[in-house]
């Protein structure tokens, strides 16, 4: 909206704006989910809107970017910043992209046709648990449902008293599977069965569960809190009857983990009702630490619970250790019992959508020539240098300064994409036959510090009318310090919304992961491997048929192996994540893959002539490494953001940034799930774009009031 239009509705979304008051042209900064996503809603909004989107280097894509390696003997391969998988709950972004794969219109078999061609169902992760000195993998296969994430044909989220009462039913569930003679009930939830629950206790305990489910049919009908309190107090009694035979029994792999979710579903139950988030919403809680605020519910079991890979689940999937240091781990309690909720009830089709090529081209190929086919131009090598203020209150955009990185041969458009089997991708460098200048071509334009060939500036009024500014919040001093500086808010914002390094390692190996030792399941996705800093695994060898590899044999990878984590803060990123990785190869590889070490079954390092090495000269031994992909993220726009305990309160929200012609956009902004994922992301795009022009109506945003205390305060018009 114009200075002049700072209008909103009731609901805290922004007004439609008369067509007079709706901002022409709009600067886009960034190429990330949260940028594509705001783009994405500008365009289809219908409103006469011109965007321009600046990119610094060749490619879109932020954290999520991906590349294809197009040097000879590296297969096309797809080269990622980590471990990207989309989740069942992601229902805004899934709804973003398949209005994205419509507009493409691809051949039906063309490669990734539609939106469920480009991302698969996946039913199983694998957590690693860590008991008497050895990693044992706890295999949770989910149930599946047969709805599509972005249909808007059902209730998503219903009351928080609904899933209290499916919180309480699935304890039960546990209870009842323990006091099965076969035990099979439970390794139908937990892969492994357990011992019964001895005679003389079955009886109180199947009594207590018949009471427990009597109340919550009665707290759900009537919603009231006191039933409620009985309710939790007879859980309590159940689990302090079930620790008391449990404990001495947790040599048992099915009663061991049966104890871990029983305790671990109270402890959350239990902490939501003592808080009150029904009432007081999730944000209540973020002063504390998850693991902290799940000690004081849970029943005391030593901390088995605690240090379990349920405990640590969130931990590992947000990087949630301060300085990447594995001994310092800390989230937000109501952002992480937010997301938890969210996971366990609220997915359609599977929990785990796994991509069927890389993330840059199942995603952001189609955001980029979607948006081209409607209208928005892209500057890439475009780096932004600077905003600046002016204005009669000094909080109006009035120029941004714009360093060019690059210059393509006689002036024309940078085409990014290449062709791999039919693929529109992104390549892993720049296309060097289309530059003009610089003539250095080891210049790597995603480095901040790349040298720049000349400077120029937009004008407000002129150039652009609206700025949505969507790079990471790690880019904030470095191009933003006057808002900074004029704005306390922003300054408190940048010094505690904090961003993580991360890294990640890719292995292709000749033999498939059977092959290879790991028995228990196909392609398993993996966390918890708290071995390595490297703690999270993926077999992505669904991929491989989307690279361009020899068929010979030991020249086609059956095993494509990807691990991410965070990273340590050290004055040599490269060299820190070459060291964990190797660490990860030599020593930890045998816990996951034992029949890929020297000697097969040991705590060797691997046999290195397993990887596949194509290079015009292949390595030898050990130097076959060499020919794998090594990702070291500490680039500002590379951190990936935290929520840490006690800043939740610093998040701006996208249509509140205090200067008029400015909306902002990420997974470091307050958008209604406040946690680092695609979701989280593509909501605040959407909230961005709603704030400019009215579209879409905040209540198309799924879940972005979804526990929240209050009704939203109206966000201020930009």
């Amino acid at each position: 909206m114009s200075e002049q239009d700072n209008s909103n509705t009731d609901d805290g979304s922004a007004a439609p704006a008369a067509a007079s008051a709706v901002p022409k042209k709009i600067l886009v900064l960034g190429g990330g989910v949260g940028s594509m996503t705001a783009a994405w809603s500008l365009a289809t909004s219908n409103q006469p809107v011109e965007l321009t989107v600046l990119q610094m280097g060749w490619r879109l894509g932020g954290k999520g970017a991906s590349g294809r390696n197009m040097k000879p003997g590296y297969g096309r391969r797809i080269e990622e910043h980590g471990v990207h998988v989309w989740s069942g709950l992601y229902e805004n972004a899934f709804r973003a992209m398949r209005q994205v794969y419509t507009e493409l219109g691809r051949a039906p078999d063309a490669p990734l046709a539609d939106t469920f061609d480009a991302f698969k169902p996946h039913d199983v992760i694998v957590l690693d648990e860590y008991w008497q000195g050895e990693w044992k993998p706890w295999i949770v296969r989910l149930p599946t449902n047969a709805q599509l994430p972005g249909n808007a044909d059902a209730e998503l989220l219903p009351s928080l008293w609904a899933y209290a009462s499916e919180a309480v039913r699935f304890i039960a569930i546990i209870v009842q599977g323990m006091l099965d003679p076969t035990g099979q009930a439970l390794a139908d939830k937990t892969g492994t069965p357990t011992t019964p629950i001895p005679q003389e206790h079955q009886s109180i305990l199947g009594t207590i569960v018949e009471r427990i489910i009597a109340r919550v049919a009665e707290g759900l009908a009537e919603a009231l809190l006191p039933v409620w309190n009985i309710v939790i107090a007879l859980v309590g009694e159940l689990l302090e009857i079930v620790w008391a035979v449990a404990k001495n029994h947790l040599d048992d792999t099915g009663t061991r983990r049966a104890w871990i979710m029983l305790n671990f579903s109270y402890a959350n139950l239990r902490g939501a009702f003592h808080d009150n988030v029904f009432e007081r919403g999730f944000d209540v809680l973020d002063e504390y630490d998850y693991r902290e605020w799940l000690s004081k519910y849970a029943v005391d079991d030593g901390g088995l619970m605690l240090d379990s890979p349920w405990a640590y689940f969130m931990y590992d999937a947000e990087f949630a250790y301060v300085d990447g240091d594995t001994k310092r781990p800390n989230i937000a309690a109501g952002a992480s019992l937010r997301t938890l909720i969210r996971m366990a009830f609220t997915y359609k089709g599977a929990l785990i959508w796994k991509m069927q090529a890389g993330m840059g081209d199942t995603v952001f190929a189609p955001f980029y020539l979607a948006l081209k086919k409607r209208g928005a131009k892209f500057h890439f090598f475009h780096r932004v240098k600077a905003l600046h203020l002016g204005g009669l209150d000094g909080r109006t955009i009035t120029s941004v300064d714009v360093e060019v990185q690059a210059r393509t041969k006689d002036g024309r458009e940078y085409d990014p994409l290449v062709d791999v089997n039919g693929l529109p991708c992104w390549p892993s460098d720049t296309l060097w036959d289309q530059i003009a200048e610089p003539a250095d071509h080891n210049i790597n334009f995603e480095n901040p510090a790349s040298p720049a060939l000349a400077t120029y500036t937009l004008e407000f009024g002129k150039d652009f009318d609206a700025v949505v500014l969507g790079t990471p919040i790690g880019t904030l001093p470095h191009i933003a310090s006057e808002l900074i500086a004029k704005d306390q808010r922003w300054q408190h914002m940048v010094d505690n919304v904090k961003g993580v390094r991360t890294q990640g390692l890719q292995l292709w190996l000749a033999p498939t992961a059977y092959q290879l030792g790991w028995t228990a399941m196909g392609q398993p996705l993996l966390a918890g491997f708290h071995r390595s800093d490297l703690n999270t695994w993926a077999d992505m060898s669904h991929l491989s048929p989307r690279e361009s590899w020899s068929p010979d044999a030991g020249q086609f990878p059956l095993n494509t192996t990807y691990f991410t984590g965070p990273m340590r803060t050290t004055d040599d990123p490269i060299e820190e994540n070459k060291r964990v990785s190797m660490d990860l190869v030599k020593n930890a590889i045998g816990w996951i893959l034992p029949d890929a070490t020297v000697p097969k079954g040991s705590a060797g390092p691997l046999d290195w002539n397993l990887l596949v090495d194509n290079r015009p000269t292949p390595g030898e031994g050990e130097a076959r490494m060499q020919a794998q992909y090594f990702r070291a993220n500490y680039w500002p726009s590379e951190l990936f953001t935290l929520s840490l305990r006690n800043t939740t309160k610093f998040r701006i929200a996208p249509g509140s940034s205090g200067f008029h012609n400015l909306v902002i956009c990420g997974d470091w902004t307050e958008n209604g799930f406040n946690i680092g994922n695609v979701e989280a992301t593509t909501m605040s795009g959407m909230l961005a774009s709603n704030a400019l022009v009215g579209y879409p109506e905040r209540s198309a945003i799924i879940g972005v009031d979804f526990g929240r205390s209050l009704p939203v305060a109206p966000e201020e018009g930009a």
